[in-house]
């Protein structure tokens, strides 16, 4: 379950991100380009290391995640290459993230959401089917919060699926949510008479530096 993003917020409330395979990211708009950054306390920085060395073309998309304050949270900024792709994949609510991979026998493995869904519900069908003794205790009186996990998943996964397949027939991607993720835009619009009033101001403003330079001499 830790693969599936759409449930890495509970999954973290149960575990911790060091045991997810999925890193969230929050992307923010500037002036200077778009921002990818992770939300540091989260992740101990030598989990989060080995994290995204996991992530398929991470080493070729990013350049070396740097730490900085932003609004009183550290964050770990993730920077493009010039020539470096997006590897992020988008969540059902619109949010991007990078996929961590599985490491099996020396190769590193990243599938797709529906494979992670559907291993998760097989698990699930084979322990309900075949070790009840197991499985009724937990769904009637677990206290430790993973039966809460284990409805959203299947909640998600009711959702999902269905909707997978209706993009693979139509090839295009629809979402069908009501909260979905917005990207920070820090850059301020101006109209025109804005842009105008900060050339006159600007002009003013030289022409004062010019007035008191000749003053000077």
């Amino acid at each position: 379950m830790g693969s599936i993003a759409e449930i890495y917020d509970d999954y973290y409330r149960c575990y911790s991100a060091t045991e997810s395979y999925v890193i969230p990211l929050e992307v923010t708009r500037t002036e200077n380009g778009t921002i990818e950054k992770v939300e540091l306390s989260r992740f101990d920085i030598n989990g989060f290391k080995n994290m995204f060395s996991k992530v398929k073309g991470s080493g070729k998309s990013y350049l070396n995640p740097t730490v900085r304050s932003m609004e009183d949270e550290k964050y770990l900024i993730l920077r493009h290459k010039i020539n470096g792709k997006s590897i992020a994949e988008i969540s059902y609510s619109d949010q991007p993230y990078l996929q961590v991979g599985h490491s099996k026998n020396g190769n590193l493995i990243t599938l797709p959401t529906l494979f992670y869904m559907y291993i998760v519900l097989f698990a699930f069908g084979s322990l309900c089917r075949y070790n009840p003794e197991k499985w009724n205790p937990f769904v009637r009186n677990d206290s430790t919060g993973e039966r809460l996990l284990v409805e959203k998943l299947l909640y998600f996964a009711r959702r999902m699926i269905p909707n997978m397949i209706l993009n693979t027939i139509y090839g295009c991607r629809m979402c069908f949510v009501d909260e979905k993720y917005h990207i920070n835009n820090t850059i301020k619009v101006v109209n025109e008479h804005e842009v105008k009033d900060l050339i006159k101001k600007e002009l003013d403003f030289q022409r004062r530096i010019e007035e008191v330079g000749k003053n000077a001499i």
